[in-house]
C-alpha cells in the first residue's frame, strides 16, 4: 500500500478543518507557525495527568478521564503543575468531583469530564477483601463474643446469615481506625449515606436482617489504599425460628431429644382431665406470607392450630380428636412429628419437632 507524503496529508487536514476547500497549496512552512493552527496541533495533543491506582486501565484524554468502571467508589487526588496537591475529590454518581466525603456515590458513568490538562490526578478505589471477623451478639464485643471468620470476595461482599441478635463486623488490621466511615443503605435504599463509626478498636455495628450496606472508608493517612469500601448482605429469611431448633423435614430422623416436647399421659393429660396446651412461638413470622402457613401431623392439616395475626401456634396435646394422616392420634404413646411451612422471599421454608408422649 503507498504511502501518502506528510506534507499531503497536513495540507489536506487543515484545508478541511479551517476553509472546507483549498484551490492551491499554501506555504507549508509559514503555514505550521500559523499561531491559529499551533494552537489547535497543541489542543489536540494534551490530554490530563493520569496516575492510575485503582486497576481499572483508566485512560486520559483532553479535559477528561476515561474507563471508570460503574457502580464503583472512586477518590481522586488532584495535583497542578507542580505535582502539589489542590485537594482530595470525591466521585459523584454522574461523574462530578466533590470535596465532601458525604457525596460520594457508586459512579453511573464511565468518564469524568471538565478537568484541567495542565493538572494531573491521582485516583483511587478499593475494595476490602480477605478474611474478617463477626459476632452476632446482644452487646458489642469483647470479651465475651465467639468470632467467626468471613471471607469478603473480589468485589468487597461479604454475604451473613439471618443474625438471632446483632451483627458486629471486626475488620482487618490493614483499615487504620482513625478513618472516617460512611454507611449508605442499598436495601432499603436511601439517597443520603450516614456517618458511622468504630465501636471499639476495628469493630463496627452492623445492619439488621434483610439489608444491603454499603460501608466506605477515606483514610487520609494512607497514600496506598486511601479510599476502601465494603458491602454487607444480611440475609432476611431462613429456616422458621421457632421455640425449638429449626430442622427441614427431611432431617427428622437427626433431632434429638432436646427438641421434642415430652408429654406424659399420667402427669400431662389424664390430671389435668384431657388438656395440656403447648404454644410454640414463630418470631420471625412476619416475614412470611400470612396465607402460606401450613401446620402438618404427619399428613394431616392441623393448620387451624395457628394464629397467622400473632405468629402462635397453640395444641391441646391431650385431645385425641388431633389425628394424623394415618389415623394415630397425638395423645397416643411414641413420637409424633410436627412440621411447619411457610413462603417468604419467593421461597419455601420449613421446620419440625417432635412431640414424645410417654406413659
Amino acid at each position: 500500500m503507498r504511502k501518502l507524503p506528510l506534507k499531503s496529508v497536513i495540507f489536506a487536514i487543515f484545508c478541511v478543518l479551517f476553509t472546507g476547500a483549498c484551490l492551491e497549496q499554501p506555504d507549508i512552512d509559514k503555514f505550521l507557525n500559523d499561531d491559529e493552527v499551533l494552537d489547535f496541533i497543541e489542543r489536540l495533543s494534551e490530554k490530563v495527568g493520569l496516575i492510575d491506582h485503582t486497576g481499572d486501565n483508566l485512560t486520559a484524554a483532553s479535559e477528561r478521564i476515561n474507563g471508570f468502571k460503574a457502580d464503583k467508589y472512586y477518590m481522586v487526588d488532584v495535583l497542578n503543575e507542580n505535582m502539589e496537591s489542590q485537594g482530595i475529590k470525591f466521585v459523584t454518581e454522574n461523574g462530578a468531583l466533590s470535596s465532601q466525603f458525604n457525596q460520594i456515590r457508586r459512579i453511573k458513568v464511565t468518564t469524568i469530564t471538565g478537568l484541567n490538562n495542565n493538572y494531573t490526578y491521582a485516583v483511587y478505589s478499593s475494595a476490602i477483601t480477605g478474611n474478617m471477623i463477626y459476632y452476632d451478639m446482644a452487646s458489642p464485643p469483647p470479651p465475651t463474643g465467639t468470632p467467626i471468620t468471613i471471607t469478603a470476595n473480589a468485589n468487597g461482599i461479604i454475604t451473613l446469615p439471618v443474625n438471632n441478635n446483632t451483627y458486629y463486623l471486626e475488620l482487618m488490621s490493614n483499615i487504620n481506625t482513625t478513618s472516617e466511615i460512611l454507611k449508605l443503605s442499598i436495601n432499603p435504599m436511601a439517597n443520603t449515606p450516614d456517618a458511622h463509626a468504630f465501636i471499639t478498636g476495628r469493630i463496627i455495628k452492623l445492619e439488621d436482617k434483610g439489608t444491603i450496606t454499603d460501608y466506605i472508608f477515606h483514610d487520609a493517612d494512607n497514600t496506598t489504599s486511601p479510599l476502601r469500601f465494603l458491602q454487607v448482605i444480611i440475609k432476611n429469611y431462613g429456616a422458621i425460628t421457632i421455640a425449638l431448633a429449626p430442622y427441614s423435614i427431611q432431617e427428622i430422623k437427626f433431632l434429638s431429644a432436646e427438641y421434642e416436647i415430652s408429654v406424659s399421659q399420667d402427669n400431662d393429660i389424664h390430671k389435668n382431665n384431657g388438656i395440656f396446651e403447648k404454644t410454640i412461638n414463630i418470631s420471625n413470622y412476619t416475614s412470611f406470607s400470612s396465607t402460606s402457613w401450613k401446620w402438618d401431623f404427619e399428613g394431616a392439616n392441623i393448620t387451624s392450630k395457628f394464629n397467622p395475626a400473632n405468629g402462635k401456634f397453640t395444641i391441646n396435646l391431650g385431645d385425641s380428636s388431633i389425628v394424623s394422616g394415618d389415623g394415630k392420634s397425638i395423645t397416643q404413646l411414641g413420637k409424633h412429628t410436627i412440621s411447619v411451612t411457610a413462603q417468604g422471599g419467593g421461597k419455601n421454608w420449613s421446620a419440625v419437632f417432635v412431640i414424645n408422649v410417654t406413659d
